[in-house]
C-alpha cells in the first residue's frame, strides 16, 4: 500500500504542504519526524514516524504548546491594533456618512 512506504524529506514536505526550510527548522527545534538514515546521505521517514509526527502536532505539549499560545496572543494583539488604526482612519467605512455631510 502506498501510504505505508517511507518518504523522502521532499515527499514529506510535499505531503504536509511545508517548505524544506520549515522542515529543517522543525528538525532543529526537535519537533520534526523521526528519521531513518541509510548511509551518509539517504534519509527516509517511515509511515509510522509520519503518523506519530502528525499526532504530536495535533496535541502539542510543553514548550511547543507555550510557543503556539504565545503566537496566538501576538497575532490577536496585532489584529486588534490594526483594527483600531483602520477604524481611526478618515477613509474607514464607519466615517462614510461623516465625509458625505462634510462635503455638502
Amino acid at each position: 500500500m502506498e501510504s505505508e512506504r517511507s518518504l523522502t524529506i521532499k515527499q514529506f514536505c510535499t505531503r504536509h504542504h511545508i517548505s524544506r526550510g520549515k522542515y529543517f527548522a522543525m528538525r532543529k527545534a526537535g519537533i520534526g519526524p523521526a528519521e531513518m538514515r541509510l548511509g551518509r546521505a539517504l534519509v527516509r521517514i517511515s509511515a509510522e514516524s509520519d503518523l506519530a509526527w502528525q499526532r504530536a502536532r495535533e496535541n502539542p505539549t510543553g514548550p511547543e504548546l507555550v510557543e503556539i499560545e504565545r503566537g496566538k496572543a501576538d497575532l490577536a494583539a496585532r489584529s486588534s491594533k490594526a483594527g483600531s488604526v483602520a477604524a481611526a482612519s478618515p477613509k474607514h467605512i464607519s466615517n462614510k456618512r461623516r465625509r458625505k455631510s462634510e462635503a455638502a
